[in-house]
């Protein structure tokens, strides 16, 4: 660096903003680790103090289990609406679970969706549907087909290759 004042400002005209940067961190860090030291000091200071304070301060002879308990009570484990009894909660569960069996095997009928393979319009439900698929991506251009393919297919490459194939499919076989 140059001996006069003028020099020296020059000289650091040429230097790059990271480099101003890392020379202003350069100079603050002493103060810093300086009042970290001394904050240190001071944390220390306080606990010995408390410490002294506490032993100060009378036993009045609360023991632990007898103080109040404070916030929300604990919740009873028969609030969820099983029995406490464990007997009791082994046959409310073979209960609920006969239940369960009977509600499944009696749906069969008009309580099912056809799209349900127990439902006994599934296939008549399937070729309406399979219909009606073809008839809306025949009415597409070609591409607003290829943009559908792209957003079924959009980070998915081998399942890509499979919906371009099942598309060549449909347009062979119509």
């Amino acid at each position: 660096m140059g001996t006069t004042v003028d020099d020296f400002f020059s000289e650091l005209a040429g230097e790059t903003p990271a480099r101003l940067k890392q020379m202003g961190l350069a100079c603050m860090l002493p103060g810093w680790v300086q009042q970290h030291e001394e904050l240190g000091r001071k944390i220390q200071e306080a606990r010995a103090l408390l410490a002294a304070a506490d032993a100060e301060i009378p036993d009045i002879g609360i023991p632990e289990a007898a103080r109040p308990r404070r916030g929300r009570p604990p919740k009873t484990k028969t609030s969820s609406g099983w029995p406490g009894d464990p007997e009791a909660r082994k046959a409310e569960m073979a209960r609920r679970q006969a239940v369960a069996a009977r509600n499944k095997a009696g749906k069969t009928g008009p309580g099912r969706h056809p799209r349900d393979p127990r439902h006994p319009g599934h296939a008549d439900w399937l070729k309406k549907l399979r219909a009606g698929q073809k008839k809306r991506w025949e009415s597409l251009t070609p591409a607003q087909q290829k943009a559908q393919i792209r957003k079924m297919t959009k980070g998915k490459s081998a399942a890509g290759a499979t919906a371009r194939a099942a598309v060549e499919e449909m347009k062979a076989a119509s």
